[in-house]
This record gives C-alpha cells, structure tokens and sequence, in this order.
C-alpha cells in the first residue's frame, strides 16, 4: 500500500511498473542477492519505415489529372489504434466481451485513420475562432468577437502550419523534397504551428504569431470583406516583418465551384498570390513547388491554394 500525502507535499513524478513485473524483479533479485541482476531481451525488432518523418509507402500520391497539387495535406494514419465495432449497427456497442476485452481497439492504417484526424484538427480550429481563441491572434481584421471561419479558412490555416516531413516515402523510398509536392502535399497536419494558444497573457511564450482574413461570413463593408475580390481585380495587404529568426508563411485558399465533367482544367476562379519585399522582389504563390529554386515568373493557374 502506498501513503500519499497531501498535495502541497507531493512534488515527485511517480513512475511505476506493473506488479507482475516487480514481483518477477524482486524474485530474481532474491535469487543473487549478491549479484548485479542482468535481464536478456528475447526479441528486439524495429520498423525502419514507422518513422515520423516518413511518409507511409500505402499512402496516395497526385498529381490529379489536371496537375493539381494531390494530397493537400498529410495526417498521421499507420499503426493507429482505435476502437474496434461488433459490425451490427443496432447494438452501438465496441466489439468487447468479458472474455476477450482486448478487442474493444483495433489497429488499422489508411485514409480511414487519417481523415478523422484532419478532420477532428479542422473542427478544433473552427472551435478556436467561434469561441473567441483567436484573441490570442492578430485581431487587426476580426476583432475582439467570435466569427464563424469559413471552409476556405480552416484549410488555409492547417496548410499554413502544416511542417515539412524530412525522411523517406516509405523505408526504402526516394528522400522528400521540400513541400510542396506531390507526395506529402503541404507538409505534416501540425495545430501547435497553426493556430497560437500561449500559456499566459498576449503573445507571451508563443513562438508564431497568426493573422486571418475571411472574405466569407462577414458583412459587406466591414474590414474583413476587403478579403473579397471581383474579376481583374487587386487587393492588397501590408505586414510587418519585425524579425528574421522565424519564417514569414502566407497562404490563400479559396472554395471554387466544380468544373465540367471531363474539363482540361478544374479552376474555375484563377487568383494568383504574390508577396513584393521591401526591395521589390516578387515572390509567387507555389513557386517553389518541388522545391526548385528557380521561381522565375510562373503563376500557379491550377490550384486553389497557393503559398509563399
């Protein structure tokens, strides 16, 4: 039996095995009292390609037909447990019994894995604006109210905290290029990059610092409806780089209606992203697609995100 004091008293980390395995510890240690206890490992096994920083060797790659940038985003989706179904819909129960608790979870990789966690991610974001979480963010356009984000939002969000993934595409793989691409997309779905939640007051121990604007679920003439843009026409935005420790990401994202069926292109609404540097240099949405260094003047005139 362990005694525990108070809270006030209890200022060390407890960290336990099970019974099982302190007794068997104990009765080796009773054993050769007198001697330094050695325990041999029976199997040791590892997975090179289960590995954080690859991408899984099942998982999808674009480009689509049109030459859209395919997958948009990444979410981790191999070897996750989760809870397994009895397959009968009119139960709503896991598929557990007395004799067998162990098969409440269930270990599965693919899509079925990965698109709850995007999707889990996109709704804590939408969360985190409609209940005023942002406060923490640039509130220059949005104020200090809740808004509801639009779609188009929450996906430019998530692709612009979205972190590089470093290793293989599978274990045996050929190594990444930087993102964007056509295998891990815009990078490794990551919320402590995409939205800013310090530990207390404004700004205060946060790394990123997140400015939105939401041409969409805004009333016309506020700040926020200068998102909105009509045929040829320019909108611009001035931000203020005040350091170069930590990189500068922009991101526009927008909802564009379907295309007809078997159409050479898919865009509908063609915008473009250019970033001008306090010198002039132009920087073009997607322009480092692949990871090339030559930008040159290419305008991205397939995809409905781009990124700088």
């Amino acid at each position: 039996t362990i005694s525990m004091g108070g809270s006030s008293e209890c200022s060390i980390v407890s960290v336990m095995i099970s019974k099982e395995d302190g007794d068997a510890l104990a009765e080796l240690r009773g054993a050769s009292p007198s001697q330094d206890l050695q325990v041999s490992i029976a199997l040791s096994k590892s997975d090179p390609s289960f590995n954080v920083r690859n991408v899984a060797a099942f998982s999808s790659q674009g480009p689509c037909r049109d030459g859209r940038l395919k997958p948009d985003i990444l979410a981790p989706g191999a070897s996750i447990w989760s809870a397994s179904s009895d397959g009968r819909p009119y139960t709503f129960q896991c598929n557990e019994s007395d004799s067998n608790p162990d098969r409440a979870l269930l270990k599965m990789s693919g899509t079925s894995m990965a698109t709850p966690i995007a999707a889990g991610s996109a709704a804590l974001v939408r969360q985190y604006f409609r209940e005023k979480h942002h406060t923490f963010a640039d509130t220059k356009w949005m104020g200090a109210a809740g808004f509801e984000a639009s779609s188009a939002v929450l996906r430019a969000v998530l692709l612009n905290g979205a972190v590089p993934l470093t290793g293989r595409y599978g274990s045996k793989g050929p190594h990444l290029a930087p993102p964007p691409n056509h295998i891990q997309g815009h990078g490794k779905l990551e919320l402590t990059t995409s939205i800013v939640v310090p530990p207390s007051g404004l700004w205060e121990g946060s790394d990123i610092m997140v400015a939105v604007i939401d041409g969409l679920n805004q009333p016309p003439g506020s700040d926020t409806d200068t998102a909105r843009v009509t045929e040829g026409e320019i909108r611009r935005h001035c931000v203020s780089v005040s350091s170069s420790s930590l990189p500068l990401k922009i991101t526009l994202a927008w909802t564009d209606p379907p295309a007809a069926t078997y159409a050479e292109r898919a865009l509908i609404n063609d915008l473009d992203l250019v970033v001008v540097s306090e010198g002039g240099d132009l920087l073009y949405g997607n322009g480092l697609l692949n990871g090339t260094e030559d930008e040159g003047e290419w305008r991205d005139s397939i995809n409905n995100n781009e990124q700088v």
